[in-house]
């Protein structure tokens, strides 16, 4: 599978870059608020200051996380 993003894990979420053919940009994921809805995403995916995107975590079949 083709990786497009690198990330580095921060104090509030993650910082890293997008890159495709079309595209490279700095990006944020931001921890998200979820207040009680619990389908809500976890993080909140920003490209300079604007909401682009949405994440949610994963885990595995194996009980393990998919990004630790």
């Amino acid at each position: 599978m083709a990786n497009i993003g690198t990330f580095t894990a921060e104090k509030d979420g993650f910082t890293g870059t997008l890159r495709t053919l079309t595209l490279n940009v700095k990006v944020k994921l931001v921890a998200n608020d979820k207040g009680e809805n619990e389908s809500a995403p976890d993080f909140c995916l920003q490209a300079a200051g604007h909401d682009i995107g949405a994440a949610w975590k994963k885990t595995s079949e194996a009980d393990a996380p998919m990004c630790p």
